[in-house]
């Protein structure tokens, strides 16, 4: 019997229970889609999440991080906020962009992420 077969629990194959920051190797960059944390894209509810777990895998490694946008056409304000604009100010913009790298954004999510930012500054 092969061993991942034995790992069959209910016709469902086991995952092991170490976490997304146990398999970072920090010389390499972390692609962190957004599509695939969050639901809707139109809340500070729905944002909170992604940015504590975006805030964690800053934390617990040094790698880059891509957060690709791709697949969304529109976010609110609010959703850019709570990510963006909340991790830019506790980075600050040079951290932030040696750290950061926002792909894939249609033009209306990248100026809504842009205007997050810069409001947040401007506190």
């Amino acid at each position: 019997m092969l061993f991942k077969e034995a790992l069959v629990f209910k016709n469902k194959p086991y995952k092991p229970a170490y976490s997304y920051y146990d398999r970072i190797n920090d010389g390499e960059k972390i692609v962190f889609k957004i599509s695939d944390e969050a639901s809707s894209f139109g809340s500070r509810g729905a944002s909170e999440p992604v940015r504590i777990k975006i805030q964690n895998i800053l934390t617990n490694s040094t790698a880059p991080i891509e957060i690709n946008m791709s697949g969304i056409e529109l976010i609110s304000s609010s959703f850019a906020d709570e990510i963006f604009g909340k991790i830019f100010v506790e980075l600050g913009p040079l951290a932030f962009t040696q750290r950061i790298q926002i792909t894939g954004a249609a033009k209306i999510v990248a100026q809504l992420i842009d205007r997050a930012m810069h409001q947040r500054m401007s506190m």
